[in-house]
């Protein structure tokens, strides 16, 4: 699982996951549940099969699009794990073994990937100091 801390702000009427390397908006059927934590931070967390090469990305799916590059590629045979970076962020996907990301030598360049909203967003907790 990639975890991301973020805010939650509206932009032009839609509720927005902001992790100020990147924001998606959050499907107007789920936002309701969320307009509360508007302003407060959060933390997002996306599977790394919720990340599609843009080729392959699967229909009927609530998808945003980010900006990211390719750090490393692991060939797992059946699937293709990818080590990206978007800005701080650091994450995995975990895309179709079609996917040509892997092959050509693009890996350092920015390339936009598809990202399947909505995985899980939770509110960020406040801990108590231990003593």
């Amino acid at each position: 699982m990639n975890f991301f801390p973020a805010k939650l702000r509206k932009d032009n009427g839609k509720l927005m996951v902001d992790t100020n390397t990147f924001a998606v908006a959050i499907p107007a059927e789920n936002a309701k549940a969320y307009q509360a934590y508007e302003g407060k931070n959060v933390v997002f967390g996306i599977r790394p099969e919720d990340i599609h090469d843009p080729i392959f990305t699967p229909t009927n799916i609530h998808t945003d699009i980010i900006e990211a590059q390719v750090d490393v590629t692991e060939l797992m045979g059946n699937e293709i794990f990818l080590h990206m970076l978007s800005g701080q962020n650091a994450f995995v996907a975990r895309v179709d073994p079609r996917s040509t990301c892997a092959s050509e030598k693009k890996y350092k360049s920015p390339s936009i990937w598809i990202i399947s909203i909505f995985s899980m967003l939770k509110p960020k907790r406040q801990f108590a100091s231990q003593p």
